[in-house]
Parts: structure tokens; sequence; C-alpha cells
């Protein structure tokens, strides 16, 4: 495994609905995709060097693993590059109140654009 991110996973995964759904193979996946995943989001999604990933002491059958791999379609979307196989997180914050990511605050306010916060909400 590579080295060097650091990945947070908040308290909140548990709550969302999608990663409840998952069996518990398709969770641990779901998991280990965000941790090895690179910064934009990409990993190499060849079920056999994934699974050596993922269950480096475990017995998981290869067919049982390729299934789980393919119920995260809402999560993650693969794909092919040059005959391997990737995939990509799909970028849905989880956990999340909107696809935006907002929780705290909707559109930027007079009050905040004047102590120069929330520079991300400008023009809405």
């Amino acid at each position: 495994m590579s080295g060097g991110r650091i990945r947070s996973i908040k308290p909140e995964i548990l709550e969302d609905a999608v990663t409840a759904g998952l069996s518990d193979v398709a969770f641990r996946i779901f998991i280990a995709v965000i941790v090895l995943a690179d910064d934009y989001g990409r990993f190499r999604a060849e079920p056999g060097w994934l699974r050596g990933q993922i269950y480096w002491s475990k017995d998981v059958d290869l067919s049982v693993f390729a299934a789980a791999l393919k119920e995260l379609d809402p999560l993650v979307r693969l794909y092919q590059v040059n005959a391997r196989e990737r995939g990509g997180t799909s970028g849905r914050r989880v956990g999340r109140d909107s696809a935006r990511g907002h929780r705290r605050h909707r559109h930027r306010t007079d009050r905040a654009a004047s102590q120069g916060r929330h520079r991300h909400c400008v023009g809405r």
C-alpha cells in the first residue's frame, strides 16, 4: 500500500442510508477505497489486487468480493484505462446534509461577506 495520505472518516458514515444498506464485504471495500484512493479519488480496482490489499489475512472468495465491489455502484464508479480496471469515488459526501456539504449555513450573508467568511458561497 502507498503511504503519505491521511484520510478522515466521520461517524456520520454510520447514519448514511446508502452505506447502511451495504453488505459487510462491500462496506469494508468502501472504507478501503477511501484509504487507498489518490487525492483525486482514483484507485486500482482489479478485484484480485484490491482483495489482496483488504483481506490479506483472510480468505474471501473472489466472486463474493467482485459482487461486493459492484454493490458499491452509487458510491464508486468502475471503469477501464488501457485494459486495466480502475475505480473512482463518486464525490458524494456521505452523511452530509446536501450535495455541497454545507452543514451550518446555506448561503453567504451580508454580515459574513463583510467579515470575509464563507468565501466558497460567493455568487449563491
